[in-house]
């Protein structure tokens, strides 16, 4: 469904307007949660502010550093407006990092964003902190009308003279509760959306115009201050590259040229990745050596396990090796007694490569059951000793997963730690006599005359699979959001029986967000079926786009469209992967989409052109006129709006 496009005279005059009534419309919206937001009532609101207030204050930015009488008013500003209902409140004398609500600083994220939020907070007259929010709250609202504006100028560039798509984009994002509510905080992401945003309407310029010094400097200062404002917007960096390049080829060599873009990054893919990892095994540390090495002391196979605990960690707060047990293990153990057993020894030596006399006392691979952990002291040998243990499962065991952290990290004090043949199984077995594997990949064999099935994958660390090479993983670690190795996602992409129920339920906490979720993910809206029926909203709109294309071609820039569709998928699957790290601690974080907004205008261009399609199509079988389609599209957002606001209204309440 295609309305016929508005004459062509008059056609930037009925735009302008248009697009004046969508910045009228972001505006008022955007107002309308800057105050029935409490204060601090955002994603970590409270330490985005403390960035923001001392770079308004004059005072350095110091990554480890705090202003203890700005933590001692902002924690009694959070006490004053009811931040900690239903908790016990902090002390505001002991406000600290560790303080709720104060946990995560932001100190050494980029600047950009912080220092635009700083402007208001210098002359807002006010010494009450909330006031001040309030105020950088403001520059937030702005970065969403930028946001608004590039969406009408990327679709300007990629659909046909009086397409509704230039307006509706802008308009669903102006109406978009979960995105507005967002882009109303005193947060860093709202920077990343808007200037993601305006990243992409200089990609779609010179995609669609063509290459010229002008608009290849717009793509470049776009993408500087992409890498100027948080790490979730340096996508920019290559899609600069991919953008640039593209519209340096003439237009009948446009398909080669993505065809070689492709290539290059499947090269370059291949490149990073080596076959070597150990199958099922998901490495934090930075060891240089292999995980996987022939050793002759091995005694259940010809590979063992190698381990140097010297080589630094990220995160920080990460063990150096884990393996994940497959979801329902954990269920299926409540309440019984588990037995585990390997094999481990050491080789030590001086940093200068000299012998050392004597071994450390080690801690053996730690058994997880969510909260809980089993594990037990020894002191290391040179020749492999079997360490083993027993553990009750407790009535309510969820997850389980092995932990490899032998020694406290020195690099003064180097020690290679080895491992071969891990066991656990369910049920007590001796722990005086040694279990014989029967089978090559050690899943089964005898204990105490007893058999047993291993519960273990890849025991016996005899399979491979793709790991990332030490160069490329730990440059990967100093640019991925939190530290996170390379490593680690392709270990969980490659392990959808252990890691398949994170990827599920970040993708419901995705959804759900992209929508309507409020505060700090805890205000959602009520009713049974009220997140199922987004998602099914969301799934029509895929479907039309994909079924039901329209009547008339709708993207009339083929590059620029299909740049965006790359953008699309880069922002999203960075936002999808991002909490990987997070399933070996007891309590998981889930991504939210405020880490794909960047991508907001392709994600609405995708699903507005389903949406309305669909809408249209539908329409047309009961009435005749265009415009009931726009109608009923618009009252649908409309009362979503009104619903989200009356949820955080009566919440807060």
């Amino acid at each position: 469904m295609n309305p016929a496009p508005a004459s062509p005279r008059r056609l930037p005059e009925v735009e302008y307007r248009l697009l004046g009534v969508i910045l009228l419309l972001g505006l008022i919206h955007g107002t309308i949660y800057v105050f029935i937001m409490p204060p601090w009532q955002h994603f970590d609101e409270p330490t985005h502010f403390e960035h923001v207030w001392l770079r308004a204050a004059g005072y350095p930015i110091e990554p480890d550093g705090f202003q203890t009488d700005f933590r001692i008013a902002l924690v009694r500003s959070m006490i004053e407006h009811d931040f900690y209902r239903g908790l016990e409140a902090p002390d505001p004398e002991q406000a600290g990092p560790g303080t709720l609500g104060l946990q995560f600083p932001q100190l050494d994220e980029p600047p950009l964003y912080y220092s635009l939020a700083s402007l208001p907070v210098r002359f807002s007259g006010s010494p009450d902190l909330a006031v001040q929010l309030r105020a950088a709250r403001t520059v937030s609202v702005w970065l969403l009308l930028v946001s608004l504006l590039a969406a009408w100028g990327v679709m300007r560039e990629v659909t046909p003279p009086g397409s509704p798509w230039r307006f509706l984009v802008p308009m669903t994002m102006a109406l978009l509760p979960g995105y507005v509510e967002l882009m109303t905080a005193v947060n860093n992401d709202v920077g990343a959306a808007a200037v993601f945003s305006l990243f992409l309407w200089a990609c779609a310029v010179v995609l669609a115009r063509g290459f010229s010094p002008l608009r290849a400097g717009a793509v470049l200062v776009c993408t500087v201050l992409a890498a100027l404002t948080k790490s979730t917007a340096l996508l920019a960096v290559p899609l600069s590259l991919a953008a640039l390049g593209i519209s340096l080829a003439p237009a009948p060599r446009r398909r080669t040229a993505w065809l070689t873009l492709g290539a290059l990054a499947l090269a370059g893919l291949f490149a990073l990745l080596d076959g070597q990892g150990a199958a099922y095994w998901y490495k934090s540390n930075s060891q240089q050596i292999p995980l996987r090495v022939e050793h002759p002391a091995a005694p259940a196979g010809p590979h063992a396990l190698q381990l140097d605990p010297a080589a630094a960690v990220t995160p920080r707060w990460l063990r150096p090796l884990y393996q994940p047990l497959p979801s329902g293990t954990g269920e299926a153990l409540r309440g019984q007694t588990v037995t585990f057993g390997v094999w481990m020894w050491a080789q030590s030596s001086a940093a200068d490569g000299t012998a050392v006399a004597g071994l450390p006392i080690a801690s053996s691979p730690i058994l997880n059951v969510d909260e809980q952990a089993y594990s037990l002291e020894f002191r290391l040998s040179e020749t492999p000793q079997f360490v083993v243990y027993q553990a009750s499962m407790p009535p309510t065991a969820n997850r389980l997963w092995l932990t490899l952290s032998p020694l406290p990290r020195n690099p003064a004090h180097q020690v290679t730690v080895f491992y071969d043949g891990f066991i656990l199984a369910a049920g007590s077995y001796p722990t005086g006599e040694l279990p014989i594997f029967t089978d090559s990949a050690g899943q089964g064999g005898l204990w105490g005359g007893q058999p047993f099935a291993n519960l273990l994958r890849n025991p016996m660390i005899e399979s491979v699979w793709p790991g990332v090479r030490p160069w490329a993983d730990n440059l990967g670690a100093r640019i991925l959001p939190d530290n996170t190795r390379p490593s680690m996602i392709v270990s969980a992409v490659l392990d959808p029986q252990a890691s398949g129920w994170y990827f599920s339920a970040a993708s419901r906490n995705l959804l759900h967000s992209f929508w309507a979720t409020f505060g700090w993910g805890h205000v959602r809206l009520p009713g049974a079926f009220t997140y199922a029926t987004l998602v099914l909203v969301t799934l029509i709109g895929l479907g039309s786009a994909v079924l039901l294309p329209v009547r008339r071609n709708i993207w009339t820039a083929k590059d620029a469209a299909a740049f965006l569709g790359l953008a699309l998928l880069g922002v999203w699957g960075a936002a999808w992967l991002r909490g990987v790290i997070y399933i070996f601690v007891a309590h998981v974080f889930y991504p939210s989409a405020r880490y794909a907004y960047p991508a907001i205008i392709p994600t609405l261009g995708l699903l507005v052109s389903g949406w309305i399609s669909g809408i249209g199509r539908a329409a047309v079988m009961f009435v005749r006129p265009a415009a009931v389609t726009f109608v009923i599209y618009f009252s649908w957002f409309v009362l979503l709006d009104l619903f989200s606001i009356w949820t955080i209204v009566n919440f807060y309440a």
